[in-house]
């Protein structure tokens, strides 16, 4: 259970509280429900009311036909600065195997690792980017040359796909699926797999550990 979440769920009222030091998040069934939990929380704390929520925490959130589009693109052009790759050229594709075969080691990692925490974040919204991401954090105590050519690939293909995001959308079922690679883990020192969850239509949780 996430501790910074609070859930009131009384006579068919439904409301989710999602707080981050200073920002909070209120989601419900019934806006009457809601005003009146603001204006409660407004006597004990000085509250600004933004409305609908538009930016959450580095998230982006749009309604569109399809749903709800979460995605960071704020986030992304903001890394992409940070890297110095704003003028970088767009690429397609995020990942390149060949990521271990140098071993000239960067002579300062602060870097590597600083961008890489920072894709880590992404992931938020970037199930797409997940596999490479985690490649990327198994060199982080001792990157190479070569696997910090890996990070500005993958920057040049989050650029490419900044727009990308999940759509969370009303479903006509609550099953909950899960999924695993289907390569029987390929990855023979350790078997670890990829998984997802989907709640009906909407991809609700994913991971790639090792």
């Amino acid at each position: 259970m996430d501790t910074s979440l609070f859930i009131y769920n009384y006579n068919g009222i439904i409301m989710y509280v999602l707080v981050y030091v200073n920002d909070i998040l209120v989601m419900g069934n019934d806006t009457s429900a809601i005003t009146t939990l603001i204006e409660e929380l407004s006597h004990h704390f000085a509250l600004k009311d933004l409305g609908s929520i538009h930016y959450f925490l580095g998230v982006e959130a749009h309604d569109s036909d399809a749903g709800l589009h979460l995605c960071q693109r704020k986030y992304i052009a903001d890394l992409l600065r940070r890297a110095h790759m704003n003028g970088s050229k767009p690429i397609s594709t995020p990942f390149c195997m060949s990521t271990s075969a140098s071993k000239h080691y960067l002579p300062d990692a602060t870097e590597y690792r600083s961008i890489v925490r920072a894709l880590q974040y992404l992931l938020i919204t970037r199930p797409n980017i997940t596999f490479v991401v985690n490649r990327l954090c198994q060199h982080i105590y001792l990157p190479t040359e070569a696997d910090w050519s890996a990070v500005k690939k993958v920057l040049r293909y989050t650029k490419h796909t900044i727009d990308y995001g999940l759509i969370i959308k009303p479903s006509s079922t609550y099953l909950l699926q899960a999924y695993s690679d289907s390569d029987w883990a390929r990855f023979p020192e350790d078997r670890k797999s990829t998984t997802g969850d989907f709640l009906g239509d909407n991809l609700i949780s994913w991971c790639s550990k090792k």
